[in-house]
């Protein structure tokens, strides 16, 4: 309920971000994805040596989000640092990672006679579109007990592919995928049929071109507001 109220725009009330904090470990995982696909599939001939296999072909585009996060960050976020005041937010081991590429695909699969297992293996050539990653092996956040001043202290990289061309279709990188199943049925009485399936799904890798940039950041950061001498 939470996320669809991000997604949608919905006013978060106080109690509802309350509900959702009480929830939340120590370390806490988010993550998303949006696949759009188009597949071909097709069977040989009965009287061609390859009739017992069929060949597919599918082309995809995909963006995958994950990221890890602490208590203390969502509660900043959205309760802001009134709550840590005389105290150390922690926010360590913060990773967020963005990827956005085109997933083309070729494979077969076939069947056993004798125990009737169906497998098949996939082949993808992958176009790396766009890639962002954070990690903070160490951010802490510590406000003052009246609300003077803050201190963040952390080690953060920050990567990033060529932010000049992310448009569909856009090539940053390459690289390639191998998908693989095994499957099979079983009646457990007339009318009913379950399956048990074995898979390995995007085992794979992309390099990225050298127009990606890598930023690291290890430092303490002082802030004590803004003196206003006029208000004119």
């Amino acid at each position: 309920g939470f996320v669809d109220a991000l997604y949608i725009g919905q006013n978060l009330s106080s109690g509802f971000i309350n509900n959702v904090s009480g929830n939340l470990n120590t370390e806490n995982r988010v993550g998303a994805e949006l696949n759009y696909s188009i597949s071909y599939k097709f069977k040989p001939d009965s009287l061609s040596k390859y009739s017992k296999l069929n060949f597919f072909f599918s082309v995809q585009n995909r963006t995958h989000l994950d990221g890890r996060f602490s208590e203390d960050l969502f509660n900043l976020v959205f309760n802001g640092n009134k709550m840590f005041a005389g105290q150390t937010a922690n926010f360590d081991n913060f990773n967020l990672n963005l990827l956005q590429y085109q997933q083309f695909q070729i494979g077969i699969s076939s069947k056993t006679k004798t125990c009737g297992i169906r497998y098949g293996i996939g082949l993808s050539a992958l176009n790396g579109q766009q890639y962002q990653n954070i990690l903070a092996k160490k951010a802490e956040l510590y406000t003052s007990p009246d609300g003077e001043y803050i201190n963040f202290n952390s080690d953060i990289t920050y990567k990033q592919s060529n932010t000049s061309n992310t448009s569909l279709g856009s090539s940053n990188g390459a690289g390639f995928g191998v998908d693989a199943f095994a499957e099979k049925s079983f009646t457990i009485r007339e009318g009913l049929t379950e399956k048990i399936r074995f898979e390995l799904k995007d085992i794979g890798m992309i390099w990225w071109n050298k127009s990606s940039r890598t930023a690291v950041a290890d430092s303490l950061y002082y802030y004590d507001g803004v003196s206003v001498n006029n208000i004119l």
